[in-house]
This record gives structure tokens, C-alpha cells and sequence, in this order.
């Protein structure tokens, strides 16, 4: 598939890292990695010079503008210049870091990206954003750069720990009850489809990103489940990942939805069952106000008022704008207290 974009049209395809590197013998790449993937698949880096290599610590709050000037310091430190190419291999954090660090160093480096996790193969890998943690908000400052490709090796998934497939489950599961054409699909999700469920999410999004690149409108339905969801993963200071989240989250839009009138209490207990079966955990909001604090940080909130996704049916999302201290927080407050 071929991603369309203002910035430069960018191919994703589904090969192993060794094929695709071969492809750029006699060019120079140096490489920014998870340090936890450099560890578990090493066979596939042992011909890298170490040297060639920044193992960069995947954690939230390496998701930084300081990390990235590091990354950036590394790239000054090997006298990279714009014919080098960059190869990412990580999940979302290390993609969005890095990413950011090739924008900006001398105005734009060549960028390949390998991405590591199901979420990351099924969601951020494509749509180009590359967004930072700042001043306690998730994804406050950033850039779009898109990479020049975006190559899926499926086997890189082999390592992944359970929660880590959950967390791809999770974004896999919201792109399609997004689709008319998907959605029936959320409900019938099977591991050992996994690839054809990655193309499935990343048809979803690239026909929404491709009509509304930079999130002036439409490319907001793709945060259906993240408003909540981010709010949580900075109310627990980033112990529920983020597709754990994005789940919870998505119970609690589709609870609005339905208290709003919009969704059908049939599809909403059908849909909330799918999601419980995904994760086990319980959530405690102990302070709701401060939850609430968290929430008016989303980069959609204008004034009092959220830009909130909701569903009137399966495939069919909208945006709502919504007071936060009103009607959102006691529709909040009645979800806390039937949960």
C-alpha cells in the first residue's frame, strides 16, 4: 500500500529487515533502536557496527524533547549528513523520538521505519506524527514526518509479551468498529490473522489520514477511545500502557454515546464485552477532578470543551463538542459508578 501525503508519498510493506536492507547496500544507514529489540532479535543486527547504532530506553517519559536532542547530539557526534539514511526500529516511542529528531536535524534526514509492536504496526506507523510529551501532557508538542518507507517484519512480533498484544489488539479492534466496511470484523478478531488484521487497521486510517493529513478535522475520529485513554495513562503516571488505555477509554465513549442517545444499548453491551475480554484489569479513579485535570489537556479541547468521538452505530463515528464540566464529567461520574 502506498501512504499519500502532502509531505511525500511513502510505500508500507510487509518484508523482513535483512530483505529490505539489502536494498540499500553502498548507502550509509545509522540506526536508532530499542534498546530491549536490540537485545531479543541481535542475530538480525550482528553485522551493524555498534558504533552505527543509538539503543535508545523505550519508556513515556523518554517520549521528550530532551531525548530527542540526545538522539540528535548522536547524529552530530557521527558527522551525519543528508545522504545518510536513518533506520528506526522500535514501537511508537521510539518512532515518535526519533522521528522528531530527523525532522528537525538539519532540516529533514531520510528516514526508514521498522516498527516493532503489533500498535505500532497496526496504527503509528503510518500518518507521519511525531508528537512529544511535555510539562506533564501526552503528545504537547510534535511534528508531521512521515518516513520515506514503512516496512512490517511480522517477526519481530514473536517477543512480544501478552500486555504488549493486547495494546495492538486494542488500537486493531478501534480502527474497525471506526469502518462500515471492517466493523463487523471487531467481533470475529483472530491472532492467527494478525497480518491481514494490520492491513485491515491500516486501510482504516490511511483513508482517513489522506483526506485530512495534519488533524484539521476528520483525522480526529481516530482518537475515538483517547481522550479518556490519555488522561488515564497520565493519571497513573504511564502504568496502563497505552493500548490498555485506548480500550478503557473506548468503553467510556461508547457509554456516552449511548447515554446521549446516539448508540443502541444492545450494540453498546455487545461492544463493551468485546473490549472486557481483552484486558482484566481494574481501574480505580480515586480523584475524579484530577482525573478531570488530566483530560482538559487533550490537544481537542477548546476553552471548557472537548472535540469528542463518539459512535452512532458501528462505522459510523463523529465528533461532538462537549463541556467538561458538564455534561462529560456527570456522564463520567455515572460510568465510575456503574463500573
Amino acid at each position: 500500500m502506498v501512504i499519500k501525503s502532502k509531505f511525500g508519498d511513502y510505500p508500507v510493506i510487509f518484508s523482513s529487515f535483512e530483505e529490505v536492507i539489502k536494498k540499500y547496500e553502498g548507502k550509509r544507514i545509522v540506526y536508532v533502536m530499542d534498546r530491549n529489540v536490540h537485545k531479543l532479535h541481535h542475530e538480525k543486527f550482528r553485522a551493524i557496527s555498534k558504533d552505527e547504532i543509538y539503543l535508545f530506553d523505550a519508556d513515556e517519559k523518554n517520549k521528550s524533547p530532551e531525548e530527542s536532542f540526545r538522539i540528535i547530539g548522536f547524529f552530530e557526534d557521527r558527522h551525519i549528513d543528508r545522504s545518510c539514511i536513518i533506520a528506526v526500529i522500535g514501537g511508537g516511542i521510539t518512532q515518535e523520538a526519533a522521528g522528531f529528531a530527523c525532522c528537525i536535524f538539519l532540516r529533514g534526514l531520510k528516514w526508514i521505519l521498522f516498527p516493532t509492536t503489533l500498535l505500532a504496526m497496526s496504527d503509528s506507523c503510518i500518518g507521519g506524527k511525531c508528537g512529544l510529551n511535555y510539562n506533564g501532557a501526552k503528545n504537547r508538542v510534535g511534528v508531521f514526518y512521515p518516513p520515506s518507507e514503512t516496512v512490517i517484519d511480522t517477526g519481530f512480533l514473536s517477543t512480544l509479551s501478552c500486555d504488549r498484544i493486547i495494546d495492538g489488539e486494542g488500537e486493531i479492534i478501534k480502527s474497525c468498529l471506526l469502518s462500515p466496511e471492517y466493523a463487523s470484523d471487531a467481533f470475529s478478531f483472530s491472532e492467527d490473522a494478525i497480518a491481514e488484521y494490520i492491513k485491515k487497521a491500516l486501510y482504516v486510517k490511511k483513508g482517513i489520514i489522506e483526506t485530512d493529513e495534519t488533524e484539521g478535522g476528520r483525522r480526529m475520529l481516530l482518537n475515538f477511545g483517547h481522550t479518556f485513554g490519555h488522561a488515564l495513562e497520565a493519571y497513573t503516571e504511564n502504568r496502563i500502557t497505552h493500548g490498555k488505555a485506548v480500550l478503557w477509554g473506548m468503553d467510556i465513549a461508547m457509554y456516552v454515546s449511548m447515554r446521549m442517545g446516539y448508540l443502541n444499548k444492545a450494540d453498546y453491551i455487545r461492544a463493551v464485552s468485546l473490549i472486557k475480554s481483552l484486558y482484566d484489569f481494574d481501574i480505580k479513579i480515586a480523584s475524579p477532578d484530577l482525573f478531570l485535570d488530566f483530560l482538559k489537556k487533550d490537544k481537542k479541547t477548546r476553552g471548557k470543551s472537548v472535540f469528542f468521538i463518539m459512535l452512532k452505530g458501528f462505522g459510523e463515528p463523529f465528533i461532538e463538542n462537549i463541556e467538561i464540566d458538564g455534561c462529560l464529567r456527570g456522564l463520567f461520574l455515572d460510568w465510575l459508578a456503574e463500573n
